[in-house]
């Protein structure tokens, strides 16, 4: 359900939901298979087109639908191999810290 004033913060969470997205490939398996394998290139390019959305809106600020900034990135202190980057909202403050994996750490590449 899309809030009003939240419009782009949940478009992004409707987009990235798991079932949402196992759904829309049940149903486009199933028109692929029941009508025409012509089905298969509207599939891919839905699924590609919910991935360019996804990155075109961002991250947004659940409380009031802003644009988060990168406010810093730091190793994790019990694994080199992982980066905390923490995100916040520059309107009211509400902050996040996303964990990535990193192929780069104290050693060099890999």
């Amino acid at each position: 359900m899309i809030r009003s004033g939240h419009f782009f913060y949940d478009l992004r969470e409707v987009l990235g939901d798991f079932k949402f997205l196992v759904g829309a490939a049940v149903v486009g398996v199933a028109l692929v298979l029941l009508v025409s394998i012509q089905f298969l290139s509207l599939l891919l390019l839905f699924f590609v087109a919910t991935i360019i959305l996804r990155v075109l809106i961002g991250r947004r600020c659940p409380n009031c639908d802003n644009v988060l900034k990168e406010r810093g990135a730091e190793p994790k202190k019990d694994d080199a191999f992982v980066m905390v980057i923490t995100w916040a909202c520059p309107h009211d403050g509400y902050t996040e810290k996303e964990e990535t994996k990193s192929k780069i750490g104290i050693f060099g590449s890999h």
